[in-house]
């Protein structure tokens, strides 16, 4: 059994997914697990989502910071999801936000320089067999100009990765 690839055309993105390989049913016991990888274009950058469906729906992505997909800044982030659910009011109220919290003498350079940060999207993960969820993200400061500097120690990048796991029924 091989994995042959084929391109697939979607508007507004571009994916390449795998046809999977399936292993043999073995009695009335057996299962069925499709396994799959499909690439998408986002801002002109590809990236590759792995995963498998079958009794539970296990999906993937993890990248190292400098090859994570780059989302844009809070405040275009908030523009554009306003936007898209309709109220657009979101983003002028998270720019009205940041510049109001930049006047504090105390917050203004550290407002700042979160408002200008580039964030990108390190892991993600969706695995519903263990009820284990993660989202891991950074805050890109070199993007936005000049990255915070305190006692000559310059803040380039901060990440957190953000894991919850149902213990739940």
């Amino acid at each position: 059994m091989s994995n042959e690839l084929s391109n697939v055309s979607i508007p507004g993105v571009q994916a390449v997914s795998t046809v999977p390989t399936v292993g043999a049913a073995t009695g009335t016991g057996s299962t069925l697990t499709v396994a799959g990888t499909v690439v998408l274009t986002i801002a002109g950058q590809q990236y590759t989502l792995t995963g498998t469906v079958g009794s539970a729906i296990i999906v993937e992505y993890h990248k190292p910071f400098d090859q994570a997909i780059s989302i844009g800044s809070i405040t275009s982030i908030a523009g554009e999801v306003g936007t898209a659910l309709g109220v657009p009011q979101i983003g002028t109220q998270a720019t009205s936000a940041v510049n109001s919290l930049s006047g504090v003498p105390v917050l203004g350079s550290v407002v700042a320089a979160i408002a200008n940060a580039n964030i990108r999207i390190t892991d993600l993960a969706i695995n519903t067999q263990t009820k284990t969820y993660q989202f891991g993200f950074a805050f890109d400061f070199t993007a936005g100009g000049s990255p915070p500097t305190l006692a000559g120690i310059t803040l380039d990048a901060f990440g957190l990765l953000v894991s919850y796991t149902s213990t739940g029924s």
